[in-house]
């Protein structure tokens, strides 16, 4: 910004020296090789700024491309974490499952129990 900056003066002050004074031949050829100089350096910082921007964009485009993937690395997270709680659930289902019926056992074995102390005298041979 600074070089856009300088150029604009310096090409500002020549064009005033240029047209506050008689000209000859020799004054306009130098007048036309500083503006050629000038025009030369105005083209390079557009190139160099063009470039800065191409980089800039590039960069920007991988950052973004890196977010999205980094989102969607995140969605299959949670939906892992989704598939697990689910499993979980199932899993502690049938535990409760289960457990109703071992409790369920228990309480027939114990009766039987009961019922085989109360008849044993029937199983006598």
């Amino acid at each position: 910004m600074k070089k856009v900056f300088i150029f604009c003066t310096t090409f500002f002050l020549i064009a005033v020296t240029a047209f506050a004074q008689p000209q000859t031949r020799e004054e306009l050829e130098k007048q036309k090789q500083q503006l050629k100089r000038e025009l030369v350096e105005t083209e390079k910082m557009l190139n160099e700024n063009k470039s800065k921007t191409k980089e800039n964009f590039v960069q920007w485009k991988l950052i973004n491309d890196k977010v999205n993937l980094q989102d969607r690395l995140i969605e299959n997270i949670n939906n892992d974490i989704n598939l697990l709680d689910r499993s979980l659930s199932a899993t502690q289902r049938d535990i409760n499952k289960y457990d109703r019926l071992l409790d369920t056992l228990k309480q027939e074995y114990a009766k039987s129990m009961v019922y085989a102390y109360k008849n044993r005298s029937n199983y006598d041979f």
